[in-house]
C-alpha cells in the first residue's frame, strides 16, 4: 500500500509530455471504409470484452494497447508514445484510464462508438469499431470535451480547468461532480442513443475551440494536485493511515482518526464492498484553508470514490469521509 505514490516521481515530467493531440485521429486507414452489415450479439458480446480490455491494459500498461491490436494492423496509440518517453506517456493514459467509465452506443449499427469517460477532465475518448471480421477493429477514435456534446456554443469557448472546479467554490464537491458529470453523459448519450443502427461519425473538431490546449492544461492540473499532496508529509501521512483503516474495514480504526465524535458515515465505509476498499490511490487533492479534500479509487474500477477531507491543524486529523458515486446522475449503468 505504501508503494501507491510510486508513480509521483513521473509526474513533473508527464506534465511537459501531456497528450499532444486533439480532433480525429484514423488507425489503420485515413478514411475508413465502414461495413453496411448489421451487428450480431456475438459481436457486441466481443466488443465490450475487448473495449474493457482496452481500459484494463490502458490502466496497467499503455505501451501494450499497441500489441492488442497487432493482429489487425492497428497501431492505435503510436502516436501517443514517442521514442524514449515511452513510460512517461504509459502513466499519463494510466491516469486518464482509472477515471473513465465505458458507455456504449449504436449497437444496431455495424460501426458501433464505444465512449471512455473521465468526469475529473470533463473529456471523452470516443472510438469507432468496424465488423468486417469477427473480432472487433479498431478504425477511429478522438478526444473530445463534453461541451461539445451541449449547446454547442460553449464548446466554442472552452474553459482552461473543469467545470466543476468553479463551482466547488460555492457548492460542495459531493454534490458537484456528480450533477455536471450526469449532464455529459446524458448530453452524450442524446448525440449517440445506445441502439441507434446508423453508422456512429465522431463530432467534427471545429465545434471546440483549442481542444488539444485544453486537454492538455486540465491534465496538468490534475497533477499538479497529486504533486502538492506528495509535497504534504503530514497530509499524506494522514492519508495513508485513513486508506489502511478503510481497508482493514474497522469501523473503530476510522473513528480514532477524528478528533472527538463524528457523524460522519464510518459504518458504511467500513462495510463498503471490499472490491472498492483495497488499492485504493489518490486521484485528486484539493488544498483549502481549513484543511484538504483527497479523492481515491481502486486502480482498477474507478466508479466508486472515497471522498475524504483532513483539517489543517497539527496532526491533520480526519474531519469528513464517504464513498462517492460520480456517474450517479448519468445514463447507462
Amino acid at each position: 500500500m505504501r508503494g501507491q505514490f510510486k508513480y509521483f516521481a513521473f509526474l513533473s515530467v508527464i506534465i511537459a509530455f501531456l497528450l499532444g493531440y486533439g480532433g480525429n485521429v484514423a488507425f489503420g486507414q485515413n478514411s475508413p471504409q465502414f461495413d453496411q452489415r448489421s451487428i450480431s450479439e456475438d459481436f457486441v458480446l466481443r466488443l465490450v470484452q475487448i473495449t474493457t480490455r482496452l481500459r484494463s491494459v490502458g490502466i496497467a500498461d499503455a505501451k501494450m494497447i499497441n500489441e492488442l491490436f497487432a493482429e489487425s494492423g492497428d497501431t492505435p496509440f503510436d502516436y501517443a508514445l514517442p521514442e524514449g518517453v515511452d513510460d512517461v506517456e504509459s502513466v499519463l493514459w494510466s491516469h486518464f484510464f482509472r477515471n473513465t467509465q465505458i458507455y456504449y452506443s449504436h449497437l444496431k449499427s455495424p460501426n458501433p462508438l464505444v465512449a471512455y469517460y473521465d468526469p475529473f477532465s470533463d473529456f471523452f475518448l470516443l472510438t469507432i469499431w468496424d465488423n468486417s471480421s469477427r473480432n472487433p477493429m479498431l478504425v477511429q477514435a478522438g478526444i473530445y470535451p463534453s461541451e461539445v456534446f451541449m449547446d454547442g456554443k460553449s464548446a466554442t469557448k472552452l474553459e482552461l480547468v473543469p467545470g466543476w472546479l468553479k463551482e466547488i467554490r460555492t457548492k460542495p464537491f459531493l454534490k458537484v461532480l456528480p450533477v455536471m458529470a450526469g449532464k455529459a453523459i446524458r448530453s452524450f448519450e442524446k448525440r449517440y442513443p445506445l441502439q441507434q443502427s446508423s453508422r456512429a461519425v465522431l463530432p467534427d473538431q471545429a465545434t471546440a475551440s483549442r481542444p488539444r490546449e485544453v486537454f492538455r492544461n486540465r491534465l496538468s492540473f490534475l497533477f499538479s494536485t497529486l504533486l502538492e499532496l506528495q509535497a504534504d508529509e503530514k497530509l499524506s501521512s494522514a492519508y495513508l493511515k485513513t486508506v489502511d483503516a478503510v481497508q482493514s474495514g474497522n469501523p473503530l480504526a476510522i473513528r480514532k482518526l477524528f478528533n472527538g465524535p463524528t457523524t460522519m458515515p464510518v459504518n458504511d465505509v467500513a462495510s463498503f464492498p471490499e472490491a472498492f476498499r483495497k488499492d485504493l490511490e489518490p486521484v485528486l487533492f484539493l488544498k483549502g484553508q481549513d484543511g484538504g479534500l483527497i479523492v481515491s479509487s481502486r486502480k482498477e474500477n474507478g466508479r466508486w470514490l472515497l471522498v475524504s477531507a483532513f483539517s489543517d491543524g497539527p496532526d491533520s486529523s480526519l474531519t469528513a469521509i464517504g464513498y462517492l458515486d460520480p456517474y450517479a446522475e448519468g445514463g447507462q449503468k
